[in-house]
C-alpha cells in the first residue's frame, strides 16, 4: 500500500512541467557548480606546487650565511589541497592557506579570500554547497507544502481513509516521495563529482562522499517531515508556505550568526593587535619565564 502511494505522489509531481523545468535549472546549475569548482582547483593545486617548488628554489639557492639568520629569512608552507573541498571548502577562505615560518615570530594564515569578498560574496561562494544547503531546501519547501492541502481541498484525503488508508502511511507517503526525489537530485550529483575525479578516487574519498550525501539526505528529511507536518496542522496552504520559509531563514540564517554571536560573548578572543602584543611580552621574558611563571 505504501509503494502504490509513493507511486502515485510521484507520479502527480511529475506530471506538471514546470517540476521538469526547475528540476533542469537545479541540475545545470549544480553539475556547472562542480566542473567549474573542478577547474579551479586543479588550476590552484597546480600554481601552489609552482610557487612550493620557486621557494624551495629560492632557498636552495641562498648564499652561505649564519644559521640563526638563515631562520629569519624563513620560507613559505601551503595548506594541502582536498577533493571534497569541490563539494564544500569549509573554512579554508576565511583562515587562509599560506603561512609564513620564520623565527621567533609566530605569523598568522595569510591570503584569506574572506577578507577580500564584498559583503553579498560572503554568504558563500557559487559551490555546490551552497546550492545543496540553501537553493534545493527552498525548492523542497516548494513542492511540499502544498501536498496535504490540496488533498484536504479537493476531499480526496476523505476518500483514501475511507478507503483504509492508514492517516501514518498517508503522511509517509507523501515525504518519501518527496525524499526519494531529492536523494536522486544528490544521487546524480554525486555521480557528477566521483566521475571527474576517478582519477584520484580512494576508499577514504568514497567514504567522505558517501558521509557527505548520508548528512544531506537527513537535512532534507527533516525539512520535508516539519513542512508536511505542518500542512496537516495548518488547513490554509499559504500559512504553512510562511511558517516553513520563516521557520527555515531563522534555521539558516538568523540561528548561525545568533550561536555565533552568543559564543564570542560567553569566550571572547583577543583582538589581533591585543594578541601581537601579549606574544612580544612573552618573548620579551625569554623561555625561563614562561616555563616558570
Amino acid at each position: 500500500m505504501l509503494y502504490l502511494l509513493i507511486k502515485n505522489e510521484l507520479k502527480v509531481l511529475f506530471r506538471e512541467g514546470l517540476l521538469f523545468g526547475l528540476t533542469f535549472v537545479v541540475v545545470v546549475l549544480s553539475t556547472y557548480s562542480i566542473l567549474f569548482s573542478s577547474y579551479q582547483t586543479q588550476q590552484y593545486d597546480l600554481q601552489q606546487k609552482q610557487v612550493s617548488q620557486h621557494i624551495r628554489h629560492q632557498w636552495e639557492s641562498i648564499t652561505e650565511m649564519n644559521p640563526h639568520r638563515a631562520a629569519h629569512y624563513g620560507t613559505y608552507v601551503f595548506k594541502p589541497i582536498y577533493t571534497m573541498g569541490i563539494l564544500d571548502d569549509g573554512i579554508d577562505q576565511t583562515i587562509g592557506r599560506v603561512i609564513r615560518l620564520e623565527a621567533h615570530v609566530q605569523n598568522e594564515m595569510a591570503y584569506s579570500q574572506a577578507s577580500q569578498m564584498q559583503f553579498v560574496s560572503k554568504f558563500g561562494k557559487f559551490k555546490i554547497a551552497l546550492i545543496l544547503k540553501y537553493i534545493l531546501p527552498l525548492f523542497l519547501i516548494f513542492l511540499s507544502f502544498q501536498l496535504v492541502g490540496t488533498e484536504r481541498q479537493t476531499r480526496c484525503l476523505k476518500l483514501l481513509l475511507s478507503q483504509g488508508v492508514k492517516p501514518m502511511s498517508f503522511v509517509f507517503s507523501k515525504v518519501l516521495a518527496i525524499l526519494s526525489y531529492a536523494v536522486c537530485l544528490l544521487l546524480f550529483l554525486m555521480l557528477v563529482f566521483s566521475i571527474l575525479n576517478i582519477d584520484i578516487l580512494s576508499f577514504d574519498l568514497c567514504l567522505r562522499v558517501l558521509l557527505f550525501f548520508l548528512v544531506y539526505t537527513v537535512y532534507y528529511a527533516i525539512i520535508i517531515s516539519l513542512t508536511v507536518l505542518l500542512s496537516l496542522y495548518f488547513k490554509n496552504i499559504t500559512t504553512v508556505l510562511v511558517s516553513m520559509l520563516c521557520i527555515w531563514i531563522f534555521w539558516s540564517i538568523i540561528f548561525p550568526n545568533l550561536t555565533m554571536t552568543y559564543l564570542d560573548t560567553l569566550y571572547p578572543l583577543p583582538s589581533r593587535n591585543t594578541f601581537v602584543n601579549a606574544m612580544k611580552e612573552d618573548r620579551s621574558k625569554g623561555i625561563r619565564a614562561q616555563f616558570f611563571r
